[in-house]
């Protein structure tokens, strides 16, 4: 096969997947919500480095992310990486339901008093 046409192939089925993938997002490239984490972060310090990257990939398919990390990187690094990992890592997966489920109450709240103002202790007082 001529290496022209293996460019070709190649490009044509990389336009055919993103025109897939364009059309399954329905014409966006990021949601809402993406387009106003850049702007809070600012265009540059998100695509710096791979923090954007990272952010939006942990954003988006965190449960992949995770799995990821707790079977790939372990294989790669061994168990040193699972401890290091497992002292620092900030969060929990869950899926949609299971947090309803967590913040659900499933009974009236008595809102009385709202003006009172509970005074707590701060550092150095």
């Amino acid at each position: 096969m001529r290496p022209a046409l293996v460019v070709i192939g190649a490009s044509t089925a990389i336009g055919l997947a993103a025109a897939a993938w364009l059309a399954a997002r329905r014409g966006r490239l990021l949601r809402p919500s993406t387009r106003q984490v850049i702007s809070l972060m600012g265009l540059g310090r998100f695509f710096r480095g791979l923090g954007g990257l990272h952010f939006y990939i942990y954003g988006r398919w965190p449960v992949a992310y995770v799995r990821f990390a707790r079977t790939c990187l372990v294989r790669l690094f061994g168990r040193r990486l699972k401890r290091w990992a497992a002292d620092r890592y900030h969060g929990k997966v869950l899926h949609h339901q299971q947090a309803r489920a967590l913040v659900t109450i499933n009974r009236e709240i008595v809102c009385e008093d709202l003006k009172r103002v509970i005074p707590y202790r701060t550092r150095g007082s």
